[in-house]
């Protein structure tokens, strides 16, 4: 009960703060109970990584993809809402991030490792073509290669995807395949499952008996879970993929 009563207030509170945030700029742009309407259902959108496109015509918020303020709060309310609800609490209470869970430390470490290796591929993929980065300055190619890696959980976007590169594209792929945390608003296998199959990899490749990570060993039967997981989703994918491949035509 006490969790469910943190998650509601924690909830309303990150999406009235983004909402209000929000608003500044879109009450420049729109009449006010247009900027309203449209801040609260983005900021609704992005903590619930729905990704919502509240202007039409594919725009999404590419119109603002020179604006820090706007692209910063929509990709902090996708990344807070792609962590664990369990997660946040465990932080909020554990008073540092070294008394903090296994699954915390796990679920912080892999977010942050996918938000720099995301922004650093699409910089490097994007930074010369004049159809997505190419045109803007370096601080702007950044931020948006940021907030294209942040968006690995939901449908925002502030360059024209359909610009995108094939490396980019590719980059991707793996990115929203691993998706958010369990226990999150986010998809994907989730990154405590693709963090715990890392980590029992590296065991393997290190020869140790049990696999783990910070100090903590993992159950054979976690292991086999995590793997049965990735497997079977990543199989289901390329089945998909295939019987798209075939239909295309129709």
């Amino acid at each position: 009960v006490n969790l469910a009563k943190n998650i509601a207030i924690f909830t309303f509170a990150l999406e009235a703060a983004g909402a209000l945030i929000i608003f500044l700029r879109f009450y420049a742009q729109f009449p006010l109970p247009t900027a309203a309407w449209k801040s609260v259902f983005h900021s609704i959108s992005a903590f619930n990584t729905a990704g919502f496109d509240v202007f039409g015509d594919f725009q999404s918020v590419s119109g603002y993809s020179g604006d820090y303020l706007v692209l910063l709060t929509t990709a902090a309310l996708v990344t807070i809402g792609g962590l664990s609800f369990v997660a946040i609490q465990n932080i909020f209470y554990a008073r540092g991030l070294a008394k903090t869970t296994v699954d915390t430390k796990i679920v912080l470490l892999m977010t942050g490792a996918l938000l720099v290796i995301g922004t650093a591929g699409v910089l490097a993929s994007e930074c010369f073509n004049p159809q997505t980065l190419g045109n803007m300055p370096w601080s702007l190619k950044v931020l948006n290669a940021f907030f294209q890696s942040a968006m690995r959980s939901a449908g925002f976007s502030s360059v024209n995807i359909g610009a995108l590169l094939s490396f980019t594209l590719f980059l991707m792929f793996p990115l929203m395949f691993i998706g958010s945390s369990a226990g999150s608003t986010g998809g994907g296998v989730k990154v405590n499952t693709f963090g715990m199959f890392i980590a029992a990899v590296w065991g393997t490749l290190k020869g140790r008996a049990y696999p783990g990570a910070f100090d903590h060993e993992f159950s054979q039967n976690q292991v086999n879970r995590a793997t049965l997981v990735i497997v079977s989703i990543l199989t289901g994918v390329l089945l998909v993929a295939t019987a798209l491949n075939f239909t295309e035509e129709f």
